[in-house]
């Protein structure tokens, strides 16, 4: 995706949802034709909206013509879920984290050895990284801020690595007393590769495009 210049910008540029909000505030300062294809993109934020709903009746500058709406992309559309997929994910990994640990009897023994490796009391860091994590991917969902999006992605691909590592370690630790696998370091690694995956998808659709020269 190259940055539109508002010089040149028309309405088929608009139609690519990974343009930045701020590039859109530049945009319909530059250029009041294009407002009603601003005020359409999914990244025009609140305030900007509601700037444009206010002035547009009165604009005396005809608007230039929408052109067909073209397909999504496939990969627009998987980034669209990830920002769904990737909260869901850290809540469940969340729960995942406060489920107690399994009950192991030794057959030769008389007494019960319990495991707690995946409890959230044993990764209070890992916890707090998945509110925070949840919390920015909420607020980019609500506000449509890209650094709230881009910096929850970032968080999340750290808790779904930290996930990974505590599900290996639980699960080994819990297959040394029992040939049953476990549930729960399973589950959480599960998840945690889905946080990871869907973050990723998230930080690649935001990354910026190399520069394009202009033409001579």
């Amino acid at each position: 995706m190259s940055t539109p210049e508002p010089s040149t910008c028309t309405a088929a540029d608009l139609l690519d949802p990974r343009i930045p909000s701020a590039t859109l505030g530049v945009l319909a300062t530059a250029r009041p034709d294009l407002w009603a294809m601003i005020l359409a993109h999914p990244n025009c934020y609140p305030a900007l909206s509601a700037h444009i709903r206010r002035h547009l009746p009165s604009l005396g500058v005809p608007q230039q013509s929408a052109v067909p709406a073209a397909p999504i992309p496939p990969f627009a559309r998987i980034v669209a879920a990830c920002a769904y997929l990737a909260p869901a994910a850290a809540s469940l990994m969340l729960i995942c984290l406060f489920l107690p640990g399994a009950t192991v009897r030794q057959p030769a023994a008389g007494f019960e050895l319990r495991s707690t490796q995946a409890s959230a009391g044993d990764s209070p860091g890992l916890a707090l990284l998945l509110l925070a994590t949840i919390g920015l991917l909420l607020a980019g969902i609500l506000t449509r801020i890209p650094w709230t999006r881009v910096t929850g992605a970032a968080a999340g691909v750290l808790a779904g690595l930290l996930g990974t590592s505590a599900s290996l370690s639980a699960l080994f630790h819990r297959l040394r007393f029992s040939s049953e696998v476990p549930t729960e370091p399973v589950l959480l690694g599960l998840i945690s590769l889905a946080l990871i995956a869907a973050c990723a998808l998230m930080l690649l659709a935001a990354s910026p495009a190399p520069a394009v020269e202009p033409r001579r």
